[in-house]
């Protein structure tokens, strides 16, 4: 596997793109810098290869690297670090807001200390990357949930610990009588038995960090007042980090 970190760099300033090369190669490690000192060097060379990230000066002969970063950011390509020498907070947050991972004024000190900057950015991107991930997978099975759940003639739903209903599906309806907004965010215990409702809530509260699958008889009271008996299969989630 190839763990080497390609960055391009786009700087016209030659003492400037120097002055940054060196300082990676000081550094060492898996680095490979290219230097762009144009637009439209910097668009050449990404046809040719995806960078772990892009170092670019704001001002360039042949136009705004903002242009570069509104192509590649919405791309979802490499992210982009934005290097000008004319810094003030109204530029940073403009930047930004177009989809820059940092904003950076030029000195001997930020472009000396430029491979550290270019380790964070790659990291915090990485991280981000994770959980845009994280957040698209969960979003994909929650859709899932739904859909089996809106198209079941069982009644499927979610409470909390203390027995909120989070969501009901629509065969609330053909079980109970209740249409399913008239069940979310109430307790589910007025629609439980006495007898049973005691069991219920206590495995609803049970101090597991494990999943749980289990199968639970009770009986349901329905909207007309009469009780119906109801085998539910419950599978329980705890976040062990809420514990």
């Amino acid at each position: 596997m190839d763990n080497t970190v390609h960055i391009l760099l786009i700087e016209y300033d030659l003492a400037h793109a120097e002055l940054i090369q060196r300082a990676f190669e000081d550094r060492g490690g898996e680095s490979k810098l290219t230097v762009a000192n144009t637009l439209e060097e910097a668009r050449t060379h990404l046809k040719d290869f995806k960078p772990t990230l892009i170092i670019a000066d704001w001002r360039l002969p042949d136009g705004d690297s903002s242009e570069l970063l509104s192509e590649e950011h919405s791309k979802s390509h490499p992210p982009v670090i934005i290097m000008t020498s004319y810094g003030n907070e109204r530029n940073a947050v403009d930047v930004m807001k177009s989809g820059a991972l940092d904003y950076i004024v030029k000195s001997s000190e930020s472009m000396t200390d430029m491979p550290h900057i270019a380790e964070n950015a790659i990291r915090q991107w990485q991280i981000l990357q994770q959980q845009e991930s994280m957040q698209f997978a969960l979003a994909e099975s929650e859709a899932q949930f739904r859909l089996m759940a809106e198209n079941s003639s069982d009644m499927i739903s979610k409470h909390d610990t203390s027995g909120t209903f989070l969501y009901v599906s629509p065969a609330c309806r053909t079980l109970l009588g209740y249409e399913p907004e008239e069940l979310t965010g109430t307790s589910v215990t007025p629609l439980i038995h006495p007898e049973d409702a005691n069991g219920l809530i206590e495995l609803l509260a049970t101090p597991t960090w494990d999943d749980i699958t289990t199968t639970v008889h009770y009986r349901a009271r329905r909207k007309n007042g009469e009780y119906i008996w109801l085998e539910t299969t419950a599978r329980l989630f705890f976040d062990k980090n809420s514990q």
